[in-house]
């Protein structure tokens, strides 16, 4: 479990698998009856399809529910009652399990359309499993308690979940619902799961009975409270002795409200039993709910929480009202382990937009590190990415505005404006695609710009324009760049040869040749460019070159033929003896006063040094070729012109 189930606000669902003890025709039918197939309750022992190393292969496989005593939550005070409790005074997981083994009993899921058979005859379905399996099947049987007639409105479900538990203990013996030798009582709303466990490979004890995690009598952290009887708990959930109660809401002491966004508003909630004539106090939390029609269901939004004082009620207020309107605000009141959930009746609230104002950012850009940093000088060479945001803030300081920002230019290169949404700080950061006034997507011809943004207003904020702009002065220059869709050169085999382009785009102003240029090839690979060279005249033009890369094949060594001669160094001593050896091509034979003059040729030379070093033959054959060898690269590609340079580049893959 995450820290998110630990938290005392949730209801924390862990697995199950079911048992059938190798007898699977006791609770399955050979056919389906109505889309059914099962007979009866399945035996279900805790998820756990983990497997050590010395199993599973090379690691462990760590497949299996979770619990556990949470380290950041103290136990809740609705954690008890319950048989098999620990007084840990720590927030205990899970609280109910359900069906999670995908490998034994997955949920069978039909995608658009899958489980309807083609015209083969063809039908698919998909297989769902563990606990983001389990956790929204709960949620389902929750919807169906919510939605049972005469059952009061949820609030935290543990609440009635634990209650209703407690209200079992005499009966666990009866609802053991991992017996293979006989089913759980018809009248029992959780199935205790006492058999298995969720221990796994690395923790104390592993594989042993004395394992941490052991499924037990009652409440463990292997299952919680067990699987549901799901009839029985939709049933049944008003039975839990729970009071009912009544909750009041007053905003600014009435029943409607008209602001401005920001203000703030009185907010008085009382929570009381219901009937009035019960004695107790309820306790806990309220939420107050922003709705866009008459009830809950159609929430706009939680505008606060508050607690609930000794008296059950709350006296405070808030600036936190959305804008817009009118809609419906209530207070929900979640329950506690005495007392059942209630929502306040509705007050209806008009936000009309409060001012904003709209700044806009210093410009930068990337360093040659990858980090953004502010620009220091100016002017930008043409080409070079730079980045401008803009922020928004009502005059109150209370919320965040949404929307768009629309930023203009005196270039008239983008006469509609660029829109850029705004980020969930209310700006357009660098990470939320900010607005490029230059670079490769969106470039600035050379020359100077004044850069303007405005805002345009959402329900709670009012439209702004930025009181301040951007000049900017691009330089003359080009700037090259591969296509995004031509940014691998693959390359079957060595000897073959692929292509790919190169787009130069240049500015007004800047004329003269630039030349083209690959580097980082791999070895015995070339790039060819055609045109070679691209000539800029001054005026905004983009031109691409075809590069074709050419690699080579590997290539194996030359055999000496047999009729060469071949010399010899015999080195002995401080002399050494120089022999020519007639290599037997043939099997004619030799006239004698052709070998004369080759023996005569044998003469004694000092050798040089002291050592009788082999020499190499004086026809040995060249190395054998290489060629190109297989791999990956990443090819640079150079564009040039006098002293400015552009660089992009290419993947290529020789396979």
């Amino acid at each position: 479990m995450n820290v998110l189930a630990s938290t005392p606000f949730n209801t924390a669902v862990g697995g199950t698998v079911f048992n059938e003890n190798g007898n699977p025709s006791a609770y399955w039918s050979s056919t389906n009856t109505n889309q059914e197939s099962a007979i009866s309750y399945i035996p279900e022992d805790v998820w756990n399809d983990s497997c050590p190393a010395s199993s599973c292969g090379s690691e462990a496989n760590i497949v299996a529910g979770s619990g556990g005593a949470s380290i950041f939550f103290s136990k809740p005070s609705w954690q008890a009652g319950v048989t098999g409790i620990v007084d840990d005074n720590a927030r205990d997981l899970p609280d109910v399990s359900l069906t999670a083994s995908s490998m034994h009993d997955g949920y069978v899921l039909c995608l658009e359309g899958s489980c309807v058979p083609n015209a083969q005859g063809e039908f698919y379905f998909y297989l769902a499993g563990g606990t983001s399996a389990s956790t929204p099947s709960f949620a389902g049987i929750m919807a169906l308690v919510d939605s049972y007639p005469g059952n009061p409105l949820q609030g935290l479900p543990n609440y009635v979940l634990y209650r209703l538990a407690a209200s079992q203990n005499a009966s666990l013996a009866q609802c053991n619902g991992s017996s293979t030798s006989g089913l759980p009582a018809s009248t029992c709303i959780f199935n205790d799961v006492t058999g298995g466990n969720n221990a796994v490979p690395g923790e104390l004890n592993y594989g042993l009975l004395n394992a941490d995690y052991q499924a037990g009598v009652g409440y463990d952290m292997a299952s919680g409270l067990g699987s549901v009887n799901v009839a029985n708990l939709v049933t049944q959930w008003y039975s839990s002795a729970l009071t009912g109660t009544s909750t009041q809401l007053l905003l600014n002491n009435g029943n409607s409200v008209n602001i401005s966004h920001g203000k703030s508003v009185s907010v008085n909630i009382g929570v009381f039993p219901s009937p009035s004539n019960l004695p107790g106090t309820p306790t806990g939390n309220v939420s107050l709910l922003a709705s866009n029609g008459n009830h809950f269901e159609t929430q706009n939004g939680v505008v606060g929480f508050f607690t609930l004082s000794g008296a059950g009620t709350v006296v405070s207020s808030t600036n936190q009202l959305p804008g817009g309107g009118p809609y419906n605000v209530g207070a929900f009141y979640a329950g506690d382990t005495n007392y059942y959930p209630s929502e306040s009746s509705l007050v209806l609230v008009t936000v009309t937009p409060e001012p904003s104002t709209t700044s806009l950012s210093a410009p930068y850009t990337l360093d040659q590190f990858g980090h953004w940093t502010t620009l220091i000088s100016t002017p930008q060479h043409f080409g070079t990415p730079v980045f401008v945001s803009a922020a928004v803030a009502g005059n109150s300081g209370v919320g965040t505005p949404t929307g768009t920002v629309t930023f203009t230019s005196s270039s008239g290169l983008i006469p509609n404006g660029v829109s850029q949404t705004l980020n969930s700080l209310g700006t357009t950061s660098a990470q939320s695609n900010p607005f490029i006034v230059n670079g490769p997507t969106a470039p600035f011809d050379a020359g100077q710009y004044i850069v303007s943004a405005s805002y345009g207003g959402d329900n709670s904020f009012n439209p702004s324009n930025s009181t301040q702009s951007l000049t900017f002065t691009i330089q003359p220059g080009f700037f090259a760049a591969i296509p995004s869709n031509k940014s691998t050169v693959a390359i079957s085999a060595p000897g073959s040869s692929g292509s790919t382009s190169v787009s130069v785009t240049s500015s007004t102003g800047f004329s003269g040749t630039i030349s083209l240029s690959c580097s980082a090839l791999p070895t015995g690979a070339s790039c060819q460019f055609s045109p070679s060279s691209i000539t800029a005249a001054g005026t905004p033009t983009t031109t691409s070159s075809t590069i074709t890369v050419t690699t080579i094949a590997a290539t194996a060594s030359l055999r000496t033929p047999d009729h060469l001669y071949l010399a010899h160094w015999l080195g002995t001593g401080s002399f050494a003896f120089f022999s020519i050896v007639l290599l037997g091509g043939s099997r004619r034979r030799r006239p004698f006063q052709f070998l004369m003059p080759l023996l005569m040729l044998i003469t004694l030379v000092p050798a040089c040094g002291g050592g009788g070093g082999g020499g190499g033959s004086s026809n040995q054959a060249p190395p054998a070729n290489s060629g190109t060898l297989k791999g990956t690269y990443n090819v640079v590609v150079t564009a040039s012109s006098g002293s400015t340079t552009s660089t992009t580049g290419f993947t290529l893959v020789v396979q």
